[in-house]
């Protein structure tokens, strides 16, 4: 009988061992599942704090200063048009952000360049301050051509810069007989069953076309020859 007692005695201290040990197994599960859930929480938070933080910083960050390479330059001035009308665009002042700057006083330095006949020409643009970071820049050139319109800001080429250009002939009514006294300088009678374009018509309805602009003078300019409808015809009349 004491032998008998003795082994229960045994298997119960056992068993009893055995349970104390797989509760302690559960709950060191449970302790690392716990740290780990919370801890990811805790990661996520300071993460969105700094996001924040850094979100304030830059919102708070001084604009400028100018970043030459960030500044733009919009408008039919870089594009192109007629020779002798005045071409605009607009110069728009950025810091490295991307930011316009909200005063002006910058050096904007705007060059026009072309080659006629092998002699290089050049001259300079008008360039009006706004005082907010935006600035005009009007020019004209007298001849048909090929032209580069540099822009710089600081002392240094704005993105884009330089930007090619073309300019069509003026496409004006001269006066005097032939041709020439016809709307943009070309006559009707050459093309059977039409009959004259007006300025103010001629624009109106090509402007339902993609890419076709009305021209300084009441014509068209044509996407990419930057020459008037009535300017292309005459050449193709002369056998040009």
């Amino acid at each position: 009988m004491a032998g008998r007692s003795v082994g229960r005695q045994v298997w119960m201290k056992q068993a009893e061992d055995a349970r104390l040990k797989e509760e302690e197994q559960k709950a060191a599960v449970a302790k690392a599942a716990f740290d780990a859930t919370f801890k990811s929480v805790g990661n996520n938070a300071q993460q969105q704090q700094e996001e924040d933080a850094e979100e304030t910083e830059e919102a708070n960050k001084p604009i400028g200063p100018v970043d030459p390479a960030k500044c733009t330059a919009s408008g039919t001035g870089v594009g192109g048009g007629a020779a002798g009308s005045a071409a605009s665009f607009v110069v728009v002042t950025k810091d490295s952000d991307g930011r316009r700057l909200p005063h002006g006083g910058l050096e904007i330095k705007v060059r026009i360049r072309a080659a006629t006949g092998g002699e290089e020409q050049q001259q300079d643009a008008h360039v009006k301050d706004h005082g907010d970071g935006t600035y005009t820049v009007t020019y004209a050139v007298s001849k048909r051509g090929d032209y580069t319109v540099s822009v710089e800001c600081s002392g240094q080429p704005i993105s884009g810069s330089p930007f090619p250009v073309f300019f069509s002939g003026s496409g004006g009514i001269p006066a005097g007989g032939g041709t020439s006294g016809f709307v943009n300088g070309v006559s009707h009678t050459s093309f059977p069953n039409t009959t004259v374009m007006q300025p103010g018509i001629f624009p109106g309805m090509l402007g339902m076309i993609l890419g076709i602009l009305p021209g300084s003078t009441g014509g068209a300019v044509l996407p990419g020859l930057g020459a008037a409808f009535g300017e292309v015809c005459r050449e193709y009349l002369n056998g040009r």
